[in-house]
């Protein structure tokens, strides 16, 4: 046990695994919030990237951090905002609906960047002992998100049916879940900006199955509305340092980026079937 503290505590010198736990985290907190609210989003990985442009195009032209990040987040509300306001008006399940949004984000992110790489030039960029505070406040989100689902209502809440629900009321599920999950994974986004100065107008699908493999690990369940308290920050600690300790041994690519996130999803499901077994809710999937 020494010798993995040991490990880790060398592993995580230097902010740049602080800021991958951190970018990881909140993005799995954004897909698993989006789930739990059954709207799931699987656009976060793209507004993360557009809050990544957006913040760097911002920082490049002389703001502060601080503005750059709230105009970035801002930026990924919005596009949560029109994710739930299509999902109300369509009474499409939230998936379908942010399939489309990654469409519409990758011709935004193009239209932007003219498909070139977003430089984040500035002498004020945040240091990297700051992804050690970014962590410890992607914890306090998990846990605390976490904490609520344990909430009988909040549970109830997240197994309503859109279509069931009166037309008035009907918005309600889609901002949690959906302008919920892009506000966190805007803050996801940032954080790739200030950890490596550099953003690729792309939308990277490695990126979304890293953070569902997280979500399933944290026992997060897909068709049930429930999770663990601490589960994401747990199962993305693994990740990262699973990650970071196969790269420093020499592991090729694809079992870093491809087949890692893979094991770790199919041990999720698993795990999550386990735990569903006579649960009648199994029948209720998220839309």
């Amino acid at each position: 046990m020494t010798a993995l503290v040991a490990a880790t505590t060398s592993l995580f010198d230097g902010g740049g695994p602080w800021y991958s736990f951190a970018s990881l985290g909140l993005l799995a907190s954004a897909l698993s919030l989006s789930i739990r609210a059954g709207t799931v989003n699987l656009a976060v990985v793209g507004i993360a990237t557009l809050a990544s442009v957006v913040y760097a195009r911002q920082f490049s032209d002389g703001g502060s951090p601080t503005v750059a990040l709230a105009v970035a987040v801002a930026v990924a509300a919005l596009v949560g905002l029109a994710l739930a306001v299509t999902v109300v008006l369509t009474r499409a399940p939230g998936w379908a609906v942010s399939l489309i949004g990654i469409a519409a984000l990758y011709a935004v992110l193009l239209a932007l960047t003219d498909n070139k790489v977003a430089l984040a030039d500035g002498a004020d960029m945040p240091d990297h002992s700051a992804g050690l505070w970014w962590s410890i406040a992607s914890v306090v989100i998990a846990v605390a998100g976490g904490i609520a689902g344990l909430l009988p209502a909040v549970r109830r809440f997240g197994r309503q049916v859109v279509t069931a629900i009166p037309f008035g009321n009907r918005l309600g599920r889609p901002l949690v879940g959906l302008l919920g999950s892009a506000i966190l994974a805007g803050l996801s986004g940032v954080l790739m900006v200030q950890q490596y100065s550099t953003v690729l107008p792309s939308i990277s699908f490695e990126r979304l199955a890293l953070a569902l493999s997280v979500v399933l690990m944290a026992g997060t369940s897909l068709t049930a509305a429930r999770g663990a308290v601490a589960g994401v920050p747990l199962a993305t600690w693994l990740l990262v340092v699973a990650g970071f300790g196969l790269a420093s041994a020499g592991a090729p690519e694809w079992v870093i980026i491809a087949a890692l996130p893979a094991a770790a999803a199919l041990l999720g499901l698993a795990g999550d079937r386990l735990m569903t077994v006579g649960d009648p809710s199994v029948n209720q999937p998220p839309s």
